[in-house]
């Protein structure tokens, strides 16, 4: 995806739509539901403000969304939390189903890079660009 990206071509879906997915949250914090790893790339290929990435923003008529309607980007994992604890998790559609709802390890997109960073500095078999 860097590749792509560096060589001019943004990361879009199959119909041409962004793939990253953000809602503003009525604490005024935006978070990330999907797109993360098109976001990574985005950060590894050098974008590093918003206006550079193409995105959704999701809210209300008010501008924001509440916790209690985030519930709904968790899918049929939304009966396991409430509108207070949502945050502490994060959802993994590509694992099975068993194991989607994870506990939250990073709190932002910075410390996922990171953690990201040093998986591929040990790994030096592996080439971060070329993911």
């Amino acid at each position: 995806m860097v590749k792509q990206i560096k060589s001019g071509k943004d990361i879009l879906s199959p119909r041409g739509l962004p793939n990253i997915k953000l809602v503003k949250t009525k604490q005024s914090e935006w978070v990330l539901f999907d797109g993360h790893h098109s976001l990574l790339s985005y950060m590894i290929a050098g974008r590093t403000y918003l206006h550079e990435v193409p995105h959704f923003v999701i809210e209300d008529e008010n501008g924001h969304v509440n916790d209690k309607e985030i519930l709904i980007f968790f899918g049929f994992h939304s009966t396991k939390l409430n509108d207070s604890n949502w945050r502490k998790y994060v959802i993994n559609w590509q694992a099975p189903k068993e194991r989607q709802l994870c506990k939250r390890e990073q709190k932002n997109m910075g410390e996922l890079l990171d953690s990201i960073s040093v998986f591929y500095n040990k790994n030096r078999n592996y080439n971060i660009v070329d993911v």
